[in-house]
C-alpha cells in the first residue's frame, strides 16, 4: 500500500462494526424509507457490478450517517463473497482531511489500485471548490485529473458514498452528480425504546422508559447510546448485571441531566442568552432573549463545533432554541418559562 499523505487519515477495510450494531440493511431496524430503496438497488445488481451508484446520506448530526454508510457498504462487502467475487475495498475518509490536492490525489491512487471501490467521505460538504470540482469528474466520468498530469486517467468504478450534516453547503457539482439524498429521519420515541433493548447490556423495561424520556427529543441515537454506555458502566461498577431504573436516576444526577435532557452546558447557553434581553421598535419593547453563535461560545467558553453538533441540536430539538432574523438565536417562549431560576 503506498504511504499515506499527511493529513489524509483515510482507513482501509474491514469495515470496523461493533458486535451490537446492525451488520445488514435486513437487521438496521430503522429508517424503513431509505432502507427499501437501497436494499431493492442491491438486489437489483447483476453480478458484473458489486457497488452501487454514488449515495448521499443527508440529516442533522448523530442520527446514525456513518454507521449507516458502514452498513451499505458491509452489505455489498457480504453479496460479493456470497457470489464469489472480489468484494470492493472501503475507504474511509474525512472532508476535512481532504484539503489539498496532495489529500485527494493520495486517496485516489489507492484506489486505482482495485477494481472497485466503495469511498465513503463524511461531512463532505466541507470539501472546497477546487476538489469538488475533481471529485465530480471522477464520479461523473471515472476519469481523474491528477496532479502534474496532461490529461485526467481513467479510473476503476469507484461508489462515492457521502454523508452531510449541512446538505446546503455542498458544492452545486456534487449536488448535481448525487442528485437527492438519502435523508435519514429522527427515530420516534418507540424506536428509541426499542434500540435500548440491543445495546447489548441487560435494561429494565421501566429503565428504557425512564432513560428514553430525556432524549427522545431529538430523535437521535447517538444521544442515547451515550447515556446508555454510562448506565451500563455504573451497573457494572455496583455490581448488577441490568440496568435498573435506580442505576438511569443516578446517573441523571451525576451528570445533572435534567428534566428536559439538558447538561450543564446546554444550560449555561439558556443563561447566557437570558442576559442578552432584545429591544424593537420606538417604544423599545422587548422582543426576544438573544444573541449570536459566536457571542454565546464567547460567553460560555463552548468550542464552537461542539456548540453546533451538540448543544445547538440538543436545544432546538427540545423547542428551547430558534433562530430569529435579525438577532440570530434565541430563547423560546418555552424556554422562558422552563428556567425562570437562570434568568435572575
Amino acid at each position: 500500500m503506498t504511504a499515506a499523505a499527511p493529513g489524509v487519515g483515510f482507513k482501509q477495510s474491514p469495515i470496523h462494526l461493533k458486535p451490537t450494531e446492525p451488520q445488514s440493511l435486513l437487521t438496521y431496524g430503522s429508517q424503513p424509507h431509505v432502507v427499501k430503496p437501497l436494499d431493492m438497488a442491491i438486489r437489483a445488481l447483476s453480478l458484473e457490478h458489486v457497488v452501487l451508484d454514488h449515495k448521499l446520506l443527508t440529516g442533522p448530526p448523530g442520527l446514525g450517517k456513518t454507521l449507516f454508510s458502514k452498513v451499505i457498504a458491509n452489505e455489498l462487502q457480504m453479496r460479493a463473497q456470497l457470489h464469489g467475487l472480489t468484494p470492493p475495498m472501503f475507504v474511509e475518509t474525512y472532508g476535512a482531511n481532504l484539503n489539498s490536492i496532495a489529500a485527494l490525489d493520495q486517496v485516489v491512487r489507492e484506489l486505482v489500485q482495485h477494481p472497485a471501490s466503495i469511498w465513503f467521505i463524511d461531512e463532505i460538504h466541507v470539501v472546497n471548490k477546487e476538489l469538488a470540482t475533481k471529485l465530480y469528474l471522477l464520479m461523473e466520468e471515472g476519469r481523474y485529473p491528477f496532479e502534474g498530469s496532461l490529461n485526467p486517467a481513467p479510473i476503476p468504478h469507484v461508489m462515492v458514498l457521502g454523508a452531510t450534516t449541512d446538505y446546503g453547503s455542498l458544492h452545486a457539482a456534487l449536488k448535481r452528480r448525487f442528485g437527492e439524498g438519502l435523508m435519514l429521519r429522527t427515530m420516534t420515541r418507540e424506536e428509541l425504546e426499542t434500540l435500548a433493548t440491543k445495546l447489548g447490556f441487560a435494561i429494565a423495561p421501566d429503565a428504557v422508559t425512564h432513560l428514553v424520556s430525556r432524549c427522545w427529543q431529538s430523535g437521535a441515537p447517538y444521544e442515547l447510546k451515550i447515556l446508555f454506555k454510562e448506565c451500563a458502566i455504573f451497573a457494572t461498577a455496583q455490581g448488577h448485571h441490568a440496568i435498573t431504573t435506580d442505576i438511569v436516576e443516578d446517573v441523571f444526577a451525576t451528570f445533572e441531566i435534567d428534566q428536559h435532557g439538558l447538561r450543564p452546558a446546554d444550560r449555561s447557553v439558556v443563561q447566557a442568552l437570558f442576559k442578552r434581553p432584545r429591544y424593537r421598535g420606538k417604544d423599545q419593547a422587548f422582543y426576544c432573549y438573544g444573541g449570536s453563535e459566536s457571542d454565546v461560545c464567547a460567553v460560555t467558553k463552548l468550542d464552537k463545533t461542539e456548540f453546533q453538533e451538540t448543544i445547538r441540536p440538543r436545544l432546538m430539538s427540545r423547542g428551547l432554541l430558534e433562530v430569529r432574523t435579525g438577532v440570530g438565536l434565541a430563547l423560546t417562549n418555552l424556554a422562558i418559562s422552563a428556567y425562570p431560576e437562570l434568568n435572575a
